[in-house]
């Protein structure tokens, strides 16, 4: 399994289930996936999270990618907004739903425990 989606709803969508264009686009909490540096990467706390078809659409798109993993954004221009099913839109719940989803992200025993800091999400900010 390569990555997950947690929605507030409680379902869940992994690569095992389909491909990512595949999954529900609304109501994503958190999407954790394989990181080679780190075991796990999860991300969350976001309005959009999205994976590229191929880097010819980064390319077209004039975006920066870092490697094949799960991006995620609080601005989503009109322009993206026609490639919905590479786009999942994100949903804020409340402090109790969404310590439980982070706790299933954080220890789903389908991916390997994070094992270091995250080289791409725990930069300083300002750097």
């Amino acid at each position: 399994m390569d990555w997950r989606i947690y929605y507030v709803d409680g379902s869940k969508f992994s690569s095992t289930d389909g491909w990512w264009e595949d999954a529900p686009l609304f109501g994503v909490f958190a999407v954790v996936e394989r990181c080679e540096s780190t075991g796990r990467r999860v991300l969350y706390g976001t309005d959009y999270y999205y994976r590229p078809p191929t880097d010819a659409w980064l390319e077209a798109m004039s975006c920066e990618w870092d490697g094949d993993y799960t991006a995620k954004t609080d601005n989503l221009t009109p322009t993206l907004q026609k490639y919905a099913p590479w786009i999942k839109w994100g949903m804020w719940t409340s402090n109790l739903k969404k310590d439980e989803i982070l706790g299933l992200a954080m220890s789903d025993p389908d991916f390997p425990p994070i094992s270091a800091t995250d080289p791409v999400i725990d930069q300083p900010k300002g750097v």
